[in-house]
Formats: structure tokens, sequence, C-alpha cells
């Protein structure tokens, strides 16, 4: 893949990180821990 077409499917840092939410969580995350359904973002973690 070129870094050209890399960088038209991720033009800032928010597309990639929906991008690789998508592709872990595949439309229903839950917690590893516990398979609970209730989750939440933590916002600190996104730098």
């Amino acid at each position: 893949m070129a870094l050209i077409t890399i960088m038209e499917m991720f033009p800032d840092q928010a597309a990639c990180i929906a991008y690789l939410e998508r592709l872990r969580w595949q439309g229903s995350p839950e917690c590893p821990h516990n398979v609970s359904l209730y989750i939440s973002t933590n916002a600190m973690k996104r730098i």
C-alpha cells in the first residue's frame, strides 16, 4: 500500500482511531475481563 493511499484513508488521527476501533471490535465492543457490553472510552489515552 502506498503512503499516499494511507494518507487519503486516514487524513487525521480521529479517522485512524475510528478505523482501528471498527477493526478491533467489529461493531460490538465488550470488556475483555468480564465480557460486559457496558463500555466507555478514555479520552486521556487518545494522545
